[in-house]
């Protein structure tokens, strides 16, 4: 698969952005990029999967330098989102990366886990394999004590599959290198509860990590004559083990063009990045909430001389217009709450989202996705109201809110789901279970007669069911005790 050249702005259908220094917004009316999507695909994918207001502008930089690396191998390889927690960098990187290439990168979660696991991640050696084969046998069988069965299932219960039939399976292969170094600790009580290894019998080795695994791949596929998207997202980096990615060091200079050369190597294994190796569209994105999770070697293997010379994307402060974006997105599929490019008439601006909604697609519109974009300005207007009451939600429960006197506030902060994009998508998808499309927003009908009411009931006629509009409003009723 080849990347083409096509237009995704146009003046007939221009892109909002905000400029991250000013504030302002304004539009993008010509821009081009190099994508292997068709550009059906390409733009209603742009349009379905739009950043915020506090991202756009970040959002499309770097689309433009993930193009550009098509043709320009190491430029801007090494590229640092830095904005506030839950601004949604990660899903904007992503996308931002699918536009071009077609196709997902590849996500480095850092959470808890050593930086040096880029290069070489761990597994459980082969050496333990027969013990461990063991237990899952036992499991399997049914023949296990019960109560190490109920230590393996709370312990361990990423490792446990469920088929319909509510059988379970226990296979340790499902465990993610981010979790092996915590997940032996529980294996080993798990093979003395059993009786099966008296000592600690759990050996760690290790593979490739994502770093060379990315690097390799587009390498192979560059040498048969294929195009190959080289692209890895180091995902919320100051929330990585400290004191960790020191084997970095080196490698980062090469990728950065301060070095011609590094060869890494783990238990007899080895691997050499090479500047004039560097393959095509190869690029790095890391994720953090300012420029002091970068600095120092301690911190992420980059000197503090490297880390400047990184190409920074910083990112706006989320408000209630970026709220806005995302509960148009989660109800329609669609963020139109910022496209105030489009015709003003409603019924020309309904159907021009509806085909932008479709184009490229081949996820099936649902009638109430369809009632939604069809009644757009009443939608906007709720996702709008929505967007305030969270807004001032998130103020209450925020501990650290000057207005709140309360001592209680901060010592129970830890057992507070919080209030955030993440809390507003579980809400909608609870409040859409029920496959209703009347949202609600028209007039009441009158109130029918009370003894035809009354009669109704008698004959089991059913009452009309909630819309999601009152579902939404009883989900939240629901939940605010867990969050307040």
């Amino acid at each position: 698969m080849s990347y083409n050249s096509i237009a995704i702005a146009c003046p007939e259908l221009p892109l909002p952005v905000k400029d991250p220094q000013s504030g302002e917004n304004g539009t993008v009316r010509h821009m081009q990029i190099k994508t292997r999507l068709s550009p059906k695909k390409a733009i209603g994918f742009l349009h379905r999967n739009y950043a915020p207001p506090s991202l756009s502008h970040t959002f499309l930089q770097l689309v433009k330098y993930a193009s550009d690396s098509i043709d320009t191998p190491g430029a801007s390889p090494l590229i640092a989102m830095l904005g506030e927690k839950g601004a949604g960098k990660t899903s904007a990187a992503e996308a931002a990366y699918y536009l071009v290439d077609g196709e997902m990168p590849e996500v480095f979660d850092c959470g808890d886990r050593s930086l040096d696991e880029l290069l070489w991640e761990p597994v459980i050696a082969d050496s333990s394999r027969s013990l461990v084969a063991r237990l899952e046998q036992r499991y399997n069988s049914g023949t296990i004590n019960p109560l190490n069965k109920t230590f393996i299932e709370a312990e361990l219960g990423e490792a446990i599959r469920s088929a319909e039939t509510g059988e379970k399976t226990l296979d340790f292969g499902l465990i993610g290198p981010e979790r092996i170094q915590a997940a032996t600790k529980a294996i080993d009580t798990a093979l003395k509860l059993e009786g099966i290894s008296a000592v600690a019998g759990i050996d760690i080795s290790y593979k490739e990590g994502p770093l060379i695994r990315v690097w390799r791949a587009a390498q192979e596929a560059q040498k048969k004559g294929q195009d190959r998207p080289c692209r890895l997202i180091v995902d919320e980096i100051d929330k990585r083990q400290p004191n960790s990615g020191k084997s970095l060091q080196q490698v980062w200079l090469v990728i950065q063009g301060l070095r011609e050369s590094h060869t890494v190597s783990k238990n007899g294994m080895e691997f050499s990045f090479s500047r004039k190796d560097m393959p095509s569209g190869f690029s790095v994105v890391i994720t953090g909430n300012d420029a002091r999770d970068l600095g120092g070697e301690a911190q992420s293997g980059l000197s503090q001389s490297q880390a400047t010379r990184m190409t920074i994307l910083p990112v706006g402060e989320s408000t209630e217009e970026d709220l806005t974006h995302r509960i148009c997105q989660f109800l329609t599929g669609i963020p139109f709450g910022v496209l105030d490019l489009l015709p003003q008439n409603g019924k020309a601006k309904g159907k021009l989202l509806m085909e932008l909604r479709a184009l490229g697609s081949e996820e099936t519109v649902n009638q109430e996705q369809t009632w939604l974009l069809e009644n757009q300005e009443r939608t906007l207007q709720a996702a709008r109201q929505l967007a305030g009451f969270m807004t001032e939600w998130a103020k209450l429960v925020d501990p650290e809110n000057p207005l709140i006197d309360d001592p209680d506030m901060e010592a129970n902060a830890a057992f507070r789901e919080p209030v955030g994009v993440r809390k507003i998508q579980s809400l909608i998808i609870r409040a859409l279970k029920n496959d209703l499309f009347d949202i609600n927003f028209a007039p009441a009908e009158p109130s029918p007669n009370p003894v035809q009411s009354l009669l109704n009931q008698s004959t089991g006629a059913q009452a009309k069911e909630e819309g999601i509009g009152e579902r939404l409003c009883r989900v939240i009723l629901e939940d605010i005790p867990r969050c307040s």
